[in-house]
């Protein structure tokens, strides 16, 4: 592992840069359990995805190290085993302004609480931490609410 990505968990490439990778998980700085070597989860662009939907795992597996080559130097050197992964539809285009919206639903979720309340990796974070992130944020709120109802009853008696 480079020294300058020993502690970091993850790189996000903008989109100026990258030629095919958007971003990679550096797995053992999410987790850190010990062990040897180090697994990265190297994420296609949507283009270059469609593009290599069809292609041989040597050949997605080329085009992810020749795309990160500048971030993992011998990363090539190095490899004892890869696996790839294919999701159609893995996950949807967000639109510039989506953060916005998403921080807006929850003041509004906030002010009154809804019938339902959405969480999920789709109402904040596109991976499992946004899920469980949008979940708790979704647990705490209606927490928060129960008891100020709660609280309210007790004040003025039961209705």
């Amino acid at each position: 592992m480079p020294e300058n990505l020993k502690n970091v968990y993850g790189l996000l490439i903008p989109r100026k840069e990258r030629a095919a990778v958007a971003a990679v998980g550096i797995e053992n700085n999410k987790n850190r359990r010990g062990g040897v070597g180090h697994l990265l989860n190297i994420m296609f662009s949507h283009d270059a995805a469609v593009r290599l939907m069809r292609s041989s795992d040597e050949d997605v597996v080329a085009s992810a190290i020749q795309s990160v080559i500048d971030y993992f130097p011998s990363l090539s050197a190095h490899i004892t085993h890869s696996l790839v992964y294919r999701w159609p539809a893995a996950e949807p285009l967000s639109p510039v302004g989506r953060s916005a919206q998403l921080q807006e639903y929850r003041k509004r979720c906030e002010k009154e609480l809804p019938i339902a309340v959405l969480a999920g990796d789709y109402m904040s974070m596109p991976y499992t931490e946004g899920a469980a992130e949008s979940g708790y944020w979704a647990a705490a709120m209606i927490a928060r609410q129960a008891s100020h109802i709660t609280f309210q009853r007790a004040a003025y008696g039961s209705r």
